[in-house]
């Protein structure tokens, strides 16, 4: 469907819908693990046709302002080891019973 009808990944909300309820479905390690598979899926998108994909994808995660990062300097080893930082931060917060907080923005929304 990509190859022939890529629209639909983000004019068709049952189809964004879909692929949030799949991605979401995925435990960290595994999304990590597939991070690659995905990428060449969405290869062959424009920038302006990813850039629609995100905005929809984010509109249904209700995400209400979507900030999107672009660097040239860091390599998928650089971004792999980063989401692995984060899921040990996250740990060590829940352990020591400090999730909420960073969920609240911790020490900045003070």
């Amino acid at each position: 469907m990509m190859r022939t009808a890529r629209s639909v990944l983000w004019q068709v909300p049952e189809m964004i819908g879909c692929l949030h309820e799949r991605l979401g479905s995925w435990e960290e390690a595994e999304f990590v693990r597939l991070v690659p598979r995905l990428r060449l899926a969405l290869a062959d998108l424009t920038p302006r046709e990813c850039d629609q994909i995100a905005r929809a994808v984010a509109e249904r995660a209700g995400v209400k302002r979507l900030e999107i990062a672009v660097s040239g300097k860091f390599t998928a080893e650089d971004m792999t080891l980063a989401v692995d930082i984060n899921r040990r931060v996250a740990g060590t917060l829940k352990r020591d019973g400090l999730a909420d907080w960073s969920r609240e923005g911790g020490a900045h929304a003070q």
